[in-house]
This record gives structure tokens, sequence and C-alpha cells, in this order.
């Protein structure tokens, strides 16, 4: 494996913001996670994911739409969607394409800020 995986080991965050782009997927074995900000991060570049089905995982990634879940600690799974990625490299980089768009559109943070203030207010102006 070490002819097309190279593993890096812990780096900065800049660091991470120049190898990000430069990558095939990104993966992500969690065992216990909220909503990632590391996934949306290579959403961003346009990587197709491959992640646990874990907590708030699959509100970010879409199965076949934005990368592939599997489930934690199936490792033969992970290895299968990597594989898949692999063999059909133009789905891969549709699912990139797809995993920009979805976090440009639903985790933006100034947007889901608007969001937000907006429910507050609905829900301070009902009576009570």
């Amino acid at each position: 494996m070490e002819s097309v995986v190279d593993l890096l080991g812990a780096k900065t965050q800049a660091e991470v913001a120049q190898l990000l782009p430069s990558a095939d997927c990104y993966i992500q074995s969690s065992v216990s996670e909220g909503i990632p900000v590391a996934i949306m991060e290579a959403m961003a570049c346009e990587l197709p994911v491959i992640a646990t089905s874990i907590t708030g995982i699959p509100e970010l990634v879409l199965q076949n739409k934005t990368g592939y879940l599997v489930n934690s600690l199936d490792v033969n799974a992970m290895a299968a969607a990597l594989y898949r990625i692999k063999l059909d490299q133009e789905h891969a980089t549709e699912m990139g394409r797809q995993g920009r768009l979805w976090v440009q559109q639903e985790f933006d943070l100034h947007e889901n800020g608007i969001r937000l203030v907006k429910l507050f207010q609905t829900i301070a102006d009902k009576p009570r």
C-alpha cells in the first residue's frame, strides 16, 4: 500500500489547506463525531468523501451523491468504497462537485446565522 497511500500524520491547518486539493478523496473513519468540519473542508475542495455512517455525518455526506457512507469499524466496506472511487473516477469527480455545492448551499455560516435569527424571531413573536 505504501506505493499508493501516504500517511502524513498530524498537520497544521495551513498544511491541510495546501494538501487537500491534491488528494483523490477524503476518508474519515470516525467512531464518534458530530458534524465534522474536516469533511466540510474536503467537500469544499471537491473531494469525494468516504465516511462512517455515525451521528451527524449522514447529514453532511449524502450516500452516492457526495460520497459513500460505511458502517463504523467495517474495514472491508471502507476498502470497497475506496475501490469504487478508483474504478469510477468520473462518478468520483461528480460526487466531489456535488459535495462542494452541498456545503456551499447548506453549511454557509453567514446564511445559517440568518436562518437561526429568523427562527428565533418567529418563536419570540408567537403569543404565549
